[in-house]
């Protein structure tokens, strides 16, 4: 828990000293840092409760018992690895990855949402830099192997260099979205035992 208070504390740091620049126009003077920073932090924490929550949806989806466990200052879910499928316990471990890049995809391609509101910069600049983060904490070895969600996507029959690849290209994706301003169409289609995402791009 000590090294994901860490990460969280450096995505605070680094996500709020970029938010001027990837928002739309300044921010009002009269607004005071505290309630800023609030918006700003509130936004990270609802993206970091949307990727824990994806795991419990796909877990529910797939009917896999799913726990949660106090373990330091917070909590960390469990599954019986020894009693599920493998195909179901890939499945929940992807769930919060798959979670925050949906998420990530509404926002930006819904006009109506504000892409310079705080609350909302800080949720997109969770599922950027996390992914990122994330990557490299498992090839460093940092994370608990329990608390470890590409290692059991790896130990469940799937490739854990794919979904690095996938989840950091996104990021980086998603913060040129960001600071370019473009749009780029995001469909989802759901079929039978799998979910489809399509990203558009006209040239």
């Amino acid at each position: 828990m000590k090294t994901n208070w860490t990460i969280f504390i450096s995505i605070v740091l680094v996500c709020f000293s970029v938010e001027n620049v990837i928002a739309d126009g300044p921010i009002k003077l009269n607004e005071s840092i505290l309630k800023k920073s609030a918006s700003f932090t509130g936004g990270l924490l609802a993206g970091f409760a949307s990727h824990e929550l994806g795991h419990q949806v796909v877990a529910y989806a797939e009917d896999v018992e799913f726990t949660w466990r106090k373990k330091g200052l917070g909590y960390v879910w469990r599954v019986d690895v020894d009693k599920e499928d493998k195909r179901e316990l890939k499945n929940v471990a992807l769930g919060g990855f798959l979670t925050e890049i949906i998420s990530s995809e509404i926002i930006l391609s819904y006009d109506k949402i504000p892409k310079d509101n705080l609350f909302i910069l800080g949720y997109l600049c969770w599922g950027i830099i996390n992914p990122i983060l994330y990557t490299i904490s498992h090839e460093a070895g940092w994370r608990d192997s329990q608390d470890n969600d590409l290692r059991m996507i790896n130990s469940n029959g799937l490739k854990d260099e794919y979904i690095e690849a996938v989840i950091v290209s996104h990021a980086l994706l998603t913060t040129w979205r960001l600071l370019s301003k473009k749009k780029i169409p995001f469909s989802v289609q759901v079929n039978k035992g799998e979910i489809v995402m399509f990203l558009e791009f006209n040239f």
